[in-house]
């Protein structure tokens, strides 16, 4: 079981583990320095990617949601369904955003923190921040965050762009594993949990179709990429490895649904053909199985 330096990682492992019932075998737990980590935070680790985070594409492409006037009418209709106009005159646009995108946030991490609320000796009910917001409200909120979400992990307007290719490392280490598994080298599951930054590029750099569709305008990216179906709470990648006798196949789930990749033979593939398909996917994005990937990150463009 692999995890990341963030405690929300380890504490997804321990419930993934908890709901596996009885469950009573060896349990290994390791976890690398971020700065070493380049399988599950391999997006910290590469100047080039985090130029691009905050270059022209994203920027671009965020500021043309913002400026759209449905922004600012959320906004100020959030602030008066909170706030008396006395308190609201002389406050800003700017504010009103802030103030709305701030308990936006809040709103959507609510349904996870039961545990949080209890703690504090409240009712799980008596935080309840949706009065704030109308359908119409969240709807667009939630296109707005999505479309950040498309632009800096997803395909964006290109599939193999920096921002997809930084998940090479990821899809190396599932190779090599599998190809251990096969062997006889290794016995057990590789577990791994990490993020929405590794779970999104992954699957696009996979060339699962409804995470690798690119948009060159962000007013249509929902059209093929919704990140509840991509990076919802829980997102999961898993390889289920099949043999018989010789023959070994492997079926691909996303969100525990079966994944279609373009090379036919599915949801169970040959695992001889799902490897082939895999190491050419790495050389689209200049990679290869190679041992340094951290070096690699450094390097990439």
């Amino acid at each position: 079981m692999v995890v990341t330096y963030k405690l929300r990682t380890k504490q997804s492992a321990d419930a993934f583990l908890q709901g596996l019932g009885g469950y009573h075998g060896t349990v290994r737990v390791s976890r690398l320095p971020d700065s070493l980590d380049a399988v599950l935070r391999f997006y910290d680790l590469s100047p080039a990617y985090l130029k691009y985070k905050k270059g022209d594409v994203v920027k671009k492409g965020m500021d043309s949601v913002d400026r759209d006037v449905r922004t600012a009418a959320v906004a100020a209709a959030v602030s008066e369904r909170i706030f008396t106009p006395g308190y609201l005159k002389g406050r800003t646009a700017a504010e009103a955003l802030t103030f709305s995108d701030d308990l936006y946030d809040l709103f959507s991490v609510q349904f996870s923190m039961p545990g949080e609320i209890r703690e504090r000796g409240w009712s799980a009910d008596s935080v309840d921040l949706s009065p704030a917001f109308s359908r119409e409200d969240l709807v667009w909120d939630d296109f707005r965050n999505g479309a950040q979400d498309f632009l800096e992990k997803g395909p964006a307007r290109d599939p193999l762009g920096i921002q997809v290719k930084v998940a090479a490392p990821l899809l190396v280490d599932f190779v090599r594993t599998t190809d251990e598994f096969i062997a006889g080298k290794a016995k057990d599951a590789v577990l791994r949990f990490t993020h929405a930054e590794a779970i999104s590029p992954f699957a696009s750099l996979l060339g699962i179709p409804e995470a690798s569709v690119a948009a060159p305008g962000i007013a249509r990216y929902h059209d093929h990429w919704r990140a509840e179906r991509v990076i919802p709470l829980s997102a999961n990648v898993q390889w289920i490895i099949y043999r018989n006798g010789e023959e070994v196949r492997v079926k691909l789930l996303l969100n525990e649904r079966e994944v279609e990749l373009p090379i036919g033979g599915g949801p169970y593939y040959p695992w001889k053909e799902l490897r082939g398909y895999c190491i050419e996917r790495l050389k689209a994005v200049q990679a290869g199985m190679q041992g340094d990937m951290v070096a690699w990150l450094k390097e990439l463009k």
